[in-house]
């Protein structure tokens, strides 16, 4: 119910707010609403809107609850001799700021277009999106070693030990799959990327951690994040050429001027540069030179090394594409 509003200046202050009590106040021309800041709690009753309904530039301090809201996609219908002619609108939240968590769960938006929009304490458990349209909306940001990564907000509370886990993580891999749909219809690729990066960790964490290393989807995010970090496919090949070096440390390589072995028995810092080298040479397509195989042990350790670089090689150039294309 409401409590109070206030007017100062061209901003109406809503304390305690209802949805279903808006109506009574001030009539149906409601359904759109400027510059207005909610102090208190606000509900929207859980109803079926038809009618185009707006928000702009509106700010909530306190929580607010959206959840079960049908914003079923609005017309406007005008009267003509020959027939009424009816014309699909949009629903808009323009400039609107959620300070508190805002929950929006079971939610239904259709045809919604949605600019300067703050999602970064929303939650979207079980809503769905159709036809909507983002334009500078701050979504959360999920914090991780190569920097932050737009996510939903509902990640934050997801629960190793809740008994409805993997429903959880189904949801929001579907969520995170439309939303990537809609980004990509609106040919947003930085989004399209998160999201898509967001369903992958969805798909990914629903095996238990020991079931992981079994599946694509783990050495896909060890290797290149989902391909959407070329940074982190850079990382990955100096650290495989470095761990393939101490690898041929253990099986020895022969210096080609000298015939000179050198492995693990006579090992010294000054020529670990031969065992660099060595583990160098597959990205020069063995032209480039200092060293050869000592046995077997060497030689097929040298074409696992090959296989693999090549394979990391590329997944590097298509992260690095995606990220230049955009």
């Amino acid at each position: 119910m409401i409590n109070r509003f206030d007017t100062i200046l061209i901003f109406t202050i809503a304390f305690d707010f209802k949805f279903s009590e808006l109506f009574k106040e001030f009539g149906p021309l409601t359904s759109k609403l400027d510059n207005f800041i909610f102090l208190g709690k606000v509900i929207f009753d859980k109803r079926t809107i038809n009618a185009n309904f707006e928000l702009n530039n509106c700010s909530f301090c306190n929580n607010a609850d959206f959840s079960k809201v049908s914003f079923l996609a609005p017309v406007k219908v005008y009267p003509y001799s020959s027939g009424d002619i009816t014309i699909p609108c949009q629903h808009k939240f323009i400039t609107v700021s959620f300070l508190r968590e805002a929950y929006f769960e079971n939610t239904i938006f259709n045809n919604f277009f949605f600019k300067d929009v703050d999602f970064s304490k929303s939650k979207f458990k079980g809503a769905d999106f159709n036809n909507c349209l983002f334009i500078n909306v701050k979504w959360h940001k999920d914090k991780s070693l190569l920097g932050k990564r737009a996510s939903l907000y509902d990640e934050k509370y997801l629960s190793k030990s809740s008994s409805n886990l993997l429903e959880q993580l189904s949801d929001l891999e579907r969520l995170y799959r439309k939303l990537k749909s809609i980004a990509k219809t609106n040919e947003d690729r930085d989004l399209e990327g998160e999201f898509y990066y967001g369903e992958n960790e969805m798909i990914r964490k629903r095996a238990k951690w020991y079931k992981q290393p079994f599946t694509s989807k783990f050495w896909y995010f060890l290797a290149s994040r989902y391909g959407e970090r070329p940074s982190w496919a850079f990382i990955n090949i100096i650290i495989l050429i470095f761990l393939f070096s101490i690898g041929y440390i253990c099986t020895g390589v022969k210096i080609n001027d000298t015939n000179k072995l050198l492995n693990y028995c006579n090992f010294s810092f000054s020529d670990y540069w031969y065992y660099l080298a060595h583990a160098f040479s597959p990205i020069t397509l063995n032209k480039w030179q200092l060293t050869k195989a000592a046995n077997l042990g060497t030689y097929f350790l040298s074409i696992a090394e090959g296989a693999i670089l090549a394979v990391q090689i590329g997944l590097f150039v298509m992260a690095f594409r995606r990220k230049f294309q955009r």
